[in-house]
């Protein structure tokens, strides 16, 4: 993939950058095999236009990564169809990248006020080799 390498280096410059600023989990299974598990590396980072949401298991060799739009109205559930926003739609899984070819998360936001500090929801991929990514999350920022 061309992009393999600048959406790496930014996820990981992104979850070091904000080292410990989380907490929560993010699982993941291709075809109903697990194969991330995430309880330290997880990240809900407010970008430009977007919310990031990232999980990487503790050894970095598997992740799951992709964004919504921070002009979603109140808490949700949202539906969000995958398309091109700040952060690519990807997966890493035993070392090999993948963009998401098509897919959707189910977002709910944890907010007071105006103020989201976190989400949870699920997620339902399907890469280019058609291989299924389902997945849960729950992060938020510590306190």
């Amino acid at each position: 993939m061309q992009n393999s390498n600048k959406s790496e280096e930014q996820i990981f410059n992104l979850i070091n950058k904000n080292q410990n600023q989380f907490e929560g989990t993010f699982s993941a299974s291709v075809d109903g095999e697990k194969f991330m598990f995430a309880d330290e590396n997880v990240l809900f980072y407010r970008a430009e236009r977007d919310y990031f949401i990232v999980g990487s298991d503790n050894e970095d060799e598997n992740y799951v990564t992709f964004c919504v739009q921070q002009h979603l109205v109140k808490e949700g559930p949202h539906n969000v169809e995958k398309y091109e926003g700040g952060l690519i739609w990807s997966v890493k899984i035993k070392d090999r990248f993948h963009v998401v070819q098509q897919g959707h998360a189910t977002v709910t936001f944890l907010q007071r006020g105006e103020y989201r500090y976190g989400a949870f929801g699920d997620i339902d991929f399907v890469l280019p080799d058609g291989r299924k990514i389902t997945g849960e999350f729950d992060i938020k920022r510590r306190e």
